[in-house]
């Protein structure tokens, strides 16, 4: 699990890519830590692991700039064979990419129909259950992880800002 890489770069990508092709591992993982990827930036990336790696590759995404989604479903494009997900984005701060968004995309991706039974299922245990955690632990964007994602800043040091009421 690679984290923060949008920090590295390709060239130290593929070193640690081939560093990594020398130990028996079954995936690699890579995570938007900060939010700040861009679909053309994942693009690159997962090219550059597919062209390295002989291993299957997956990607975690947090939604800073609201993204998450986007990126994951360019990751998908590009050959990525795992997808994190969280219902309703939940996760720190600004959260992840969306499972019941994910499922959908994946769905017309697939020519089926959106609205299925598990998307129904989704929807009544996110306003169930989903919706009243959302407000109490409050992962989603706004402004400040917006921003953190464009600074590249550490979302923990977003946490800490909402909590100070000065």
């Amino acid at each position: 699990n690679l984290m923060q890489i949008s920090e590295i770069t390709n060239e130290s990508l593929i070193k640690i890519i081939k560093k990594s092709n020398s130990y028996s591992i079954d995936g690699f993982y890579i995570a938007d830590s900060l939010g700040s990827l861009y679909a053309h930036q994942v693009t690159t990336i997962v090219h550059t692991l597919k062209k390295y790696s002989k291993v299957k590759i997956g990607i975690h995404a947090h939604n800073n700039k609201l993204m998450a989604l986007a990126n994951s479903l360019q990751a998908v494009s590009c050959g990525v064979e795992y997808v994190d997900s969280t219902i309703k984005g939940m996760g720190r701060g600004c959260g992840n990419a969306q499972t019941e968004y994910l499922y959908i995309e994946k769905n017309k991706l697939n020519k089926k129909k959106c609205f299925s039974d598990p998307v129904k299922n989704l929807s009544v245990l996110i306003n169930r259950e989903f919706n009243e955690l959302n407000l109490k632990y409050k992962w989603n964007d706004n402004l400040y992880y917006y921003l953190s994602g464009e600074y590249k800043i550490h979302p923990s040091y977003v946490q800490e800002i909402l909590k100070n009421n000065n």
